[in-house]
């Protein structure tokens, strides 16, 4: 299974973004370099994309920042982590939420897509 791990950067006091990196196994994963899913399978990704949105940042159970725009992560583009949100330095938070989504025309070459 591919995790997804949120990483809280504090660069600067206004704001702090959020990143996303794509890991399996506590290994980042690469396009086109292959990670060891267990003793003897590997997997190679050429093509990861998916859209991230709608982060609701909650303190104690209760909503207290929300960014409703949606961003498509695309592992290709993915050599440093690119902030997705700035959420502002003033908002304490416990706890994230967000909506990960993929369309057949975001990932359109893969498999299971229809051409």
């Amino acid at each position: 299974m591919i995790s997804f791990l949120a990483l809280l950067v504090s660069a600067m006091p206004a704001q702090r973004p959020i990143t996303i990196q794509t890991v399996l196994h506590d290994a980042v994963l690469v396009p086109g370099q292959s990670a060891v899913v267990k003793a003897g399978d590997t997997l190679v990704l050429e093509t990861l994309r998916f859209y991230l949105g709608n982060l609701v940042c909650l303190h104690r159970g209760q909503a207290v920042w929300q960014d409703t725009a949606y961003h498509l992560y695309d592992l290709a583009d993915q050599v440093s982590p690119q902030a997705f949100w700035l959420i502002p330095g003033s908002v304490q938070f416990d706890h994230l939420e967000f909506s990960l989504g993929v369309d057949s025309l975001t990932n359109v070459g893969a498999p299971w897509a229809a051409t």
